[in-house]
């Protein structure tokens, strides 16, 4: 019995290097600590849209119902009482919106429905439709809206903050790979002119 011998097999290893950019965009997407310095910047910049969220328009609808047992005398005759009660429902709806003051303007449509229960002799039913227009303004706070201010421009430092986090983070880990690159190509010469004395 005859056993034929193939050639040796020799296992090549060959190195395989990424450049200095592909490593440093690498380490780059890689790095936890620049993913949370985004998170932060996302947070800031929640927190400023939530600060100007104050001076956006507003539209708003509100409802209300309310009912007196007690009238006036101007409301019904003494003769012609029996429960006597007054009910109102009332609706608005319209467009507010804050002013540079720290006040509001504001312009909504009401409608209003009244009526006379338990009274005879008297219209038992009113509606009422009409347009308003109202400029609110508060004077304890002062004028100047300072708080709302304030808190947009804490929120915007912020941002600013956070960013420059990201940054520092980005520059830190950027001189990182390349420091880490070289260390590695001079200790790679060095090995290479090792051998060659060697050899």
């Amino acid at each position: 019995m005859v056993t034929l011998l193939g050639p040796p097999v020799v296992a090549h290893t060959q190195e395989v290097r990424m450049s200095l950019a592909t490593a440093i965009d690498t380490a780059l997407a890689h790095n936890e600590d620049i993913q949370e310095s985004f998170r932060r910047i996302s947070a800031s910049e929640a927190s400023v849209m939530v600060a100007k969220g104050a001076y956006d328009l507003n539209v708003f609808n509100t409802s209300r119902y309310g009912r007196f047992n007690s009238l006036d005398e101007k409301d019904y005759s003494t003769t012609d009482l029996s429960n006597a009660a007054k009910s109102y429902f009332r609706t608005d709806t319209g467009l507010r919106q804050r002013v540079p003051t720290g006040g509001t303007l504001s312009a909504y449509y009401t409608s209003t429905n009244e009526q006379l229960l338990g009274v005879y002799g008297l219209r038992k039913q009113r509606d009422r439709n009409y347009v308003t227009v109202e400029l609110a303004q508060s004077l304890l706070k002062g004028i100047g809206d300072k708080e709302a201010r304030g808190a947009i421009t804490n929120a915007l430092l912020a941002v600013h903050d956070s960013e420059e986090g990201r940054n520092l983070v980005i520059s830190q880990v950027v001189l990182e790979v390349i420091r880490a690159y070289w260390t590695l190509e001079v200790a790679q010469n060095n090995l290479a002119v090792g051998h060659k004395i060697l050899g």
